[in-house]
């Protein structure tokens, strides 16, 4: 009998976007080997700054000087990276030293497919929001990945990356201020829609997560090409989700129940500061038009979408602000 091939999912987008409560329900829904944000990539090929200023050639430079050679400290980095993994004394892995950067991408995928093997489950699922960058790199060494984005409404990621900074400024969890929330975030939707209704990408919202999640996990199983007609939220993510400890804030969303969070950019921001966040963010309500077009000619409709083109409705996204450039 032959074997199924094991799913592997990367769940991307900007931080504060939902990503931790979309990897822990997915986890669950599709039985899928999860562990920690690694940050693997980030370590591995840098040049995450370039890539929210939008200078491309810099930042493609950059990976493919590190795909190439390979860093003294890059072997311990990633050691810490994969930490859960490789301190389980079920799987008795361990990560090959003095590898190129190409190579570490490969020994990603041979450590990941191995706990997956080793547990039984339907493939893994790795999330951590800043791999985002380097979606086209990872597609390119691990050619049957699937990639879920979660996009959220710019105001409420913005406050609560804000909020995140002003809580936990003396661990520097999140770092750059108002002007990198905002270029961040505008950065995101503007990767989101290049790949909106691509092979191997889904494009999710995270409202409508919170709206209807048996309903968007039938979407993702669906997109998996699993089994779809047996949805279970259940009650708490799985142990390995998150590290609750080293993101205290991640607590509620892992608790469960699904539930719209209070909004906090009203009360976390002055009307000027609202009103300069608001001239410089992207159109979300034009951004998640183009996203429900794609689910409709994906067959994964949310609602009818308003008179847009396809293809040429994400291309005509205006990205005019200039701050996501």
């Amino acid at each position: 009998m032959k074997q199924r091939a094991l799913r592997k999912v990367f769940v991307v987008g900007c931080q504060r976007s939902g990503t931790s409560v979309m990897q822990s329900a997915i986890a669950r829904a599709a039985g899928l080997y999860t562990l920690r944000e690694t940050h693997y990539f980030v370590h591995l090929l840098g040049g995450q700054d370039h890539w929210v200023f939008d200078d491309e050639a810099l930042f493609r430079r950059k990976l493919r000087g590190r795909l190439a050679l390979m860093r003294a400290r890059t072997y311990s980095e990633l050691r810490q990276d994969m930490s859960e993994l490789l301190g389980d004394p079920a799987l008795r892995l361990r990560l090959r030293p003095r590898l190129t950067g190409a190579g570490y991408v490969a020994e990603f995928q041979r450590l990941m497919n191995a706990a997956a093997s080793h547990y039984g489950t339907a493939g893994w699922l790795e999330k951590t929001p800043w791999h985002l960058p380097y979606l086209d790199i990872i597609r390119s060494h691990i050619p049957d990945a699937r990639f879920i984005h979660v996009a959220r409404n710019g105001e409420d990621v913005v406050a609560s990356i804000i909020d995140g900074e002003m809580r936990h400024f003396e661990q520097r969890w999140f770092l750059g201020g108002l002007g990198y929330a905002v270029r961040l975030w505008n950065r995101a939707m503007q990767t989101h829609l290049a790949y909106a209704g691509q092979p191997g990408h889904l494009v999710l919202r995270h409202e409508d997560f919170v709206a209807d999640p048996v309903q968007t996990l039938r979407r993702v199983l669906q997109f998996l090409d699993l089994p779809a007609d047996a949805v279970d939220l259940g009650t708490a993510a799985p142990p390995a989700a998150a590290e609750l400890a080293a993101a205290p804030w991640k607590k509620h969303w892992l608790a469960g129940p699904v539930t719209a969070q209070r909004r906090k950019f009203e009360t976390l921001m002055s009307p000027p500061m609202q009103q300069w966040v608001k001239t410089r963010l992207e159109d979300y309500e034009r951004v998640s038009e183009v996203l429900a077009e794609c689910l409709a000619r994906a067959g994964h409709a949310l609602h009818e979408p308003r008179s847009m083109q396809g293809r040429a409705a994400v291309q005509g996204v205006a990205f005019a602000s200039g701050v996501g450039r």
